[in-house]
This record gives structure tokens, C-alpha cells and sequence, in this order.
């Protein structure tokens, strides 16, 4: 029962931060110990989050974990849903692979370490929950083209 009341605490947490959250799931699925799984995916991502990212990025995603006044640049604050380096134009939200592609390989120049040992799952999970710290839920922007002249 512990963790089904956690579930819930995180998806209310990322509704009361403003972000539209749709979880399909059934309350008699809970009290039964069966979750959606989207639920067990933001879960394990919380878990991921918690164990990988917390000490930088901080509790809420803002960029200000105990870590954070240590490093320049910054933690990226993931409440506005925006990332540096991305495959969209500036200003589009980034798409998951945006998001995938910085956990896999970090990025140079920056705190931000490689994370190539964690499995698929729980970086797909850990954009997942990510993604809850956004204020607005957008959809991704379109893949910007580049040309290779």
C-alpha cells in the first residue's frame, strides 16, 4: 500500500506544479497491487531521479540541488520544459530523444554526466518523470534539418 500512496503523492505533486498529467489507471487497481503503466514508469523514474539527479537538478527540477552552487553552468531548471541543445528550433520543447540523448552521453563543458549504464527502461522513465516538472505540457517541436554544406 506504501508505494501506491507514493504514486499517488508524485502525481499529485506534478499536477499541483502545473503540469497536465494522464494517468490511466483504476483505483481498484491500486488496492489491488496492479498500477497502469504509465504509473510504474513515472515511478521507477522518480526512483532514477532520486537516485541520479536530485543532488543537482533539486527536488522540484529547479536547477537548485545541494550540488548546484558548486557548478557553472548551472543544473538545467526543468520547469519550463526547455533544453539547451535539442533537435527542434529554439523555443520548441524538446523531444524525447533531446532528453535521451544528454542522459546517454552528458554533456561536455558542463556538470552533466554520462549515464550510459543505466537500461533503457529507466532512462526512458527518468524523461518521463522529467518531463512532469514542466509547467505547460507541450508537444515537441519538429525535428530542425541541418545542412551538412
Amino acid at each position: 500500500m506504501r508505494k501506491s500512496v507514493l504514486v499517488i503523492v508524485v502525481a499529485l505533486s506534478a499536477l499541483a506544479a502545473g503540469c497536465e498529467l494522464t494517468i490511466d489507471w483504476n483505483p481498484g487497481q491500486v488496492a489491488h497491487g496492479r498500477t497502469s503503466t504509465v504509473v510504474r514508469k513515472l515511478e521507477l523514474g522518480r526512483e532514477t531521479y532520486a537516485n541520479y539527479c536530485v543532488g543537482c537538478h533539486g527536488e522540484t527540477g529547479d536547477g537548485a540541488g545541494p550540488a548546484a552552487r558548486f557548478l557553472e553552468p548551472r543544473p538545467r531548471d526543468f520547469r519550463g520544459g526547455r533544453l539547451k541543445f535539442t533537435t527542434v528550433e529554439s523555443g520548441q520543447p524538446p523531444r524525447d530523444e533531446d532528453y535521451l540523448r544528454t542522459i546517454t552521453e552528458g554533456l561536455a563543458g558542463t556538470a552533466m554526466p554520462a549515464f550510459p549504464l543505466l537500461t533503457s527502461t529507466e532512462r526512458e522513465a527518468l524523461v518521463a518523470y522529467v518531463k512532469t516538472f514542466r509547467k505547460k505540457d507541450e508537444a515537441p517541436g519538429d525535428r530542425l534539418l541541418l545542412s551538412r554544406d
